[in-house]
This record gives C-alpha cells, sequence and structure tokens, in this order.
C-alpha cells in the first residue's frame, strides 16, 4: 500500500484522503456544493488534531453520502471522518473512538404525544435519511420496522410535517439547523431516547497504523477544546454578540417568565400541602369537621394529578418556544433580523403564552367551588374530566369508549367530575405500573347508571372489602392517600343519594354507579 506523504518544516506529513457527508450541517457540510470547501464541527476538530498526528486531510469530492461510503470500501479515500460503528461498515473499516456524542430526539408533528423511548415509536413510520448508520440500529431492535429513507434531511422533516411519516429521529443541531432554515411548521421536539449518536472516524481495514495514529491524537482532544467547537456551531459563537443579545434578552425574558409562573405553582402547592397536613393533624379529632377536610385533601390530590397532565400540555409549548428562540441566531446569521421579524416573534411567543394561560384556566375552572346544586349532563361531565386527561391517556395508548345515552342528574358537577377522576386516574395508574399492553376503559351511560370498566388487571380478592375505607392504599409507597375511593363513594351516597359498588374478576374491574330515580331529565 501506497502512502502519500510530503514535506513541512523539514518532517514527513502524511496525506489522508477523506470522502465526507455533503450536506450533514452543522456537523459537516460542503458550503454552497463545493466539497472542496468543507465546514462544520467535524472539519473544525480535524484542523485541530492534523498537526499533532502529523497528516494533513485532502477532500475526495463525491455526489452524495452513499457515494462517501462506497469509495471508502473500494479504497479511493482513506477514512470517512464522521460515522457510526455499523455490522455493514464493519466490513470494510475500522473505528476509531468516538469523538463526538450527540443524544437523539424524536421529532413529531405537534399534535402528536409525548415519546418517553424507542419502543414507543417502532411500530410507527419512521422518516430517516438514506444511507443513515441508525436505520441499521432500528432494523436490529425491530426488523419489521417501517423505515422511509430520504435524499436528505430536509425531505425527512417535510414527511413528518406532512403526515406521510410519524416521525423522524436526529440529534438536536441537526434538527434545528434544518427546521428553522427551511421553515418547517407545525414540528416539535416529543422527547429524547435512550440512544446516542457516538460518532469516530472510520479508516480503511488495510491500514491499522493509520487507525493508530489518528486514535492517539484524538485522545489528545481536551474537554475545553470539544467544548469551544460545540458553541461555535450551536450558540452562534462568532456572531457579533453584543446585537445578538438584545434578541436573545426578549425571548430569554419569555422563558423566565414561564418558568417563574411554574416555579412559584410548585411552591404554592408545597405550602398548600404542608398547610393541609397540619390542619388534619389538629381537626381530625373534630367529627363535624372530618368529611370535609377528607374532601379537601382528595381535591388537592386531584390536583397534584392534574399539575403533572398540565406539565404535559406545556411540553409542546415550551419546546415551541424553545426553537423559536435557538432560531435567532440563525437567522441573525442570515440576516433575517429587522424590525418586523422581531414583531412576528413576540407575536408567536405571545401566542403560545395564551395558549398556556388558558390551559391554567381550564384546569382552575375545574376545581372552582360550586355554591348551588342543578341539573347537568352527565356526558358532558364526563368529557370535560377525560378532555383533561388527554395527555396522559394518549402517553398510555388507552383506547376509551364512550356509549349509552345522556341523561341528566341533579347536583354539583364539580363533585360528580371528582368521582370520575378518582375512577379515571386510579386505572391510568395500574396500567402504567402493570405495563398493560393494550390498556381499554369502557364508559357507559344507562339511566340511572354509570359504568366505569377497566382491563387495568382486576382487584385482588383479599382486599375487595376494604377499597372504599378511609386511608386504605396499596400504593402508599408511590404517594397514594387511600382516600380517593372513600370520597368518590361519600359523594355518591350522601350528596347525590346514590349508590356506588363494583364487580371485579382476573383482568378486568368494573364500577357501578347508581343515581336516583328523581331528579333531572334525560338530555336532549
Amino acid at each position: 500500500m501506497q502512502t502519500e506523504t510530503h514535506r513541512s518544516n523539514g518532517s514527513a506529513v502524511r496525506i489522508v484522503r477523506m470522502c465526507n457527508n455533503p450536506n450533514w450541517a452543522p456537523i459537516e457540510f460542503a458550503e454552497n456544493g463545493d466539497m472542496h470547501r468543507m465546514r462544520g464541527i467535524v472539519i473544525d476538530t480535524l484542523k485541530l488534531i492534523a498537526p499533532r498526528a502529523h497528516v494533513r486531510f485532502v477532500t475526495v469530492p463525491t455526489k452524495s453520502w452513499e457515494e462517501s461510503q462506497r469509495f471508502l470500501a473500494e479504497r479511493k479515500c482513506d477514512i470517512l471522518p464522521a460515522a457510526i460503528k455499523t455490522p455493514e461498515r464493519e466490513r470494510y473499516a475500522s473505528f476509531t473512538r468516538p469523538y463526538l456524542d450527540y443524544r437523539l430526539a424524536v421529532i413529531t408533528k405537534n399534535d402528536k404525544p409525548f415519546v418517553s423511548g424507542i419502543h414507543d415509536i417502532l411500530d410507527k413510520t419512521i422518516a430517516r435519511k438514506r444511507g443513515s448508520g441508525l436505520i441499521s440500529k432500528l432494523r436490529h431492535l425491530d426488523p419489521n420496522v417501517k423505515i422511509i429513507e430520504t435524499r436528505d434531511y430536509v425531505e425527512a422533516f417535510k414527511k413528518v410535517a406532512s403526515g406521510q411519516a410519524y416521525c423522524t429521529i436526529a440529534t438536536l443541531p441537526v434538527a434545528s439547523y434544518f427546521i428553522s432554515r427551511y421553515a418547517i411548521k407545525n414540528l416539535y421536539i416529543a422527547g429524547y431516547l435512550d440512544m446516542h449518536y457516538r460518532l469516530a472516524m472510520a479508516v480503511r481495514k488495510d491500514d491499522p497504523e493509520l487507525l493508530h495514529l489518528l486514535d492517539r491524537a484524538l485522545a489528545t482532544l481536551t474537554p475545553q477544546e470539544k467544548q469551544e467547537i460545540y458553541r461555535k456551531w450551536i450558540h452562534g459563537a462568532l456572531v457579533e454578540k453584543s446585537r445578538l443579545g438584545r434578541y436573545f434578552m426578549i425571548g430569554g425574558a419569555v422563558v423566565a417568565v414561564l418558568l417563574l409562573i411554574l416555579l412559584i405553582r410548585q411552591r404554592m402547592l408545597q405550602e398548600i400541602n404542608r398547610r393541609l397536613q397540619e390542619r388534619v393533624k389538629v381537626e381530625v379529632e373534630h367529627n363535624l369537621e372530618k368529611e370535609r377536610l377528607l374532601q379537601e385533601q382528595a381535591k388537592l390530590a386531584s390536583l397534584g394529578e392534574m399539575v403533572g397532565a398540565i406539565a404535559h400540555q406545556w411540553r409542546q409549548p415550551l419546546n415551541t418556544l424553545g426553537i423559536h428562540i435557538q432560531n435567532l441566531q440563525y437567522d441573525y446569521a442570515d440576516g433575517k433580523i429587522d424590525e418586523a421579524y422581531i414583531r412576528r416573534f413576540v407575536e408567536k411567543s405571545k401566542q403560545t403564552m395564551r395558549f398556556m394561560n388558558q390551559t391554567i384556566d381550564d384546569f382552575r375552572n375545574f376545581f372552582k367551588q360550586e355554591k348551588e346544586k342543578k341539573n347537568f349532563s352527565v356526558k358532558e361531565a364526563i368529557e370535560r374530566t377525560l378532555s383533561m386527561q388527554t395527555p396522559l391517556i394518549r402517553g398510555l395508548n388507552v383506547e376509551i369508549e364512550f356509549v349509552g345515552k345522556d341523561f341528566l342528574i341533579y347536583g354539583r358537577m364539580g363533585e360528580f367530575q371528582q368521582v370520575i377522576l378518582t375512577l379515571l386516574n386510579n386505572a391510568l395508574e395500574e396500567f402504567r405500573i402493570r405495563q398493560i399492553e393494550m390498556p381499554r376503559i369502557r364508559i357507559e351511560l344507562d339511566r340511572p347508571f354509570v359504568r366505569f370498566r377497566d382491563n387495568a388487571g382486576g382487584i385482588a380478592s383479599d382486599i375487595q372489602s376494604r377499597i372504599f375505607d378511609a386511608y386504605f392504599t396499596t400504593r402508599r409507597d408511590q404517594g397514594g392517600s387511600g382516600i380517593g375511593l372513600y370520597i368518590a363513594k361519600l359523594i355518591v351516597e350522601r350528596h347525590f343519594g346514590g349508590k356506588i359498588h363494583f364487580e371485579s374478576a382476573e383482568g378486568w374491574t368494573e364500577f357501578v354507579i347508581e343515581f336516583p330515580e328523581k331528579g333531572g331529565n334525560d338530555a336532549k
């Protein structure tokens, strides 16, 4: 094998031919399509290690990333400077130690639920750039995974935006760059995977000497050097800070206000919890006060669960704000920022904040104390309760079947909703703990009955006689209070004059609420 060298200052410098990915900004990309003008995080890293390894990197132009990989296999070049190790590539290449490590994000349309892990999307259609090593890893996890292989990253994101694919997977730098540069709307980061894009140099298999040379040079990179390159490409360190800072202040202020609101509400909830616990200790001995205090505690427990639902509702707009703010640096670099741009940016941020404020109002109204009893629609009360838990229902892929004819009952809607919320949250928690594969809930209206049935595993026979007892719970180590079903029974029997009972067998449970025949009429 011939080794091409030249001399610089009297010492031999080896020429290393590299085949690049021409369209992978900001990791590596050809500026204006010219592969003799490669730029990006990888290229800056090569500039650091070249003198330490006594090499000079020279680009071998190719038409695509697929051709670059083929050139390495055919020994038309010596290295791929940034690639992940796959079984296919190991047939013709050896790999240095990984020197770039990025966590992978799942990007979906903004109406899709939160993604907690890779198994949430393996049954979905995934768009990914053709030739990506990640495709091999996904097919290794699930040979039947549906992948749409695209020409480039832009096409992958557009496939998701148009609904042709459920999601795509990319590192945060790549996602932010392409979504902002090509103004692709209605996308957001739905979650992160426990998978990392660990990039190493792929070296032709027959050149162990070059592999050792590059590995030794990569080992000399310091964390500070890596961070400086990352800041240059991801945080816009090359842009004039004095002017750009003013634009970041606008976006930063929006995020700061939102975070402050969340912090204040969290502190308020903690303070309410603390005070309520003190009051229960002092006044629990007074029988006339016991019922009221228990109801307050039950509502507070429901409020805690609602905070989790609010977090799910807020995740999307917070992601949107984050991407808008990050896009400022790219738009500034492209010369797009002017007074009109700032006005549009502020208006978009205000719209997102109005949506988040409406979410808070919806949950606050649920807990508003009603003073008078009146006739209300059973169906409407249940639908409102289900809508507030939509993020959790979608996140667990729960199928809801709501059937039967609506009817009216007499009382306070909020108290009835609290009963339904207790049954719903108990079922959702059991689905989560027991990892039910196909969770289902069936709610049937059959005047004067409301039947709530789930397939969350059933109630063990040895505790069935105690589930309506105050403070009885099987989840105390997970924060269960043991008063939800007790209060539900109290509300149905004392406030509505009805009855509640249940039937349970292996795999399912059904709660039946029976209301008195008098009061209320069939809903029209």
